[in-house]
């Protein structure tokens, strides 16, 4: 089986803490698993292992999407770090 790049960007105003977010990730898996099913290899968050939240911020997405591809495994967390006024999360679903 395989597994391909995911990821979100949503307002800090919004999401403005590790709470917040962790109720987004919950509430974001507990939509993919209505809409696609429990299958470990649905390709969509719910495949993720948690969310961690870092203290990292990048300049750019593409310099966040990069720090993504060379750091996030497939069954692990998907990570959120700091890009301007905006959390972009990102993570590898099974597929």
């Amino acid at each position: 089986m395989g597994a391909t790049d995911i990821s979100f960007k949503l307002k800090k105003e919004k999401f403005p803490n590790t709470e917040a977010l962790t109720k987004w990730y919950r509430d974001a898996v507990d939509e993919a698993t209505r809409e696609y099913g429990t299958d470990a290899y649905n390709g969509t968050i719910s495949t993720t292992r948690g969310i961690r939240v870092l203290s990292t911020v990048f300049k750019t997405e593409t310099e966040a999407y990069n720090f993504f591809e060379e750091t996030c495994q497939k069954w692990g967390p998907v990570l959120a770090v700091t890009v301007g006024e905006y959390w972009i999360v990102g993570g590898v679903a099974a597929t």
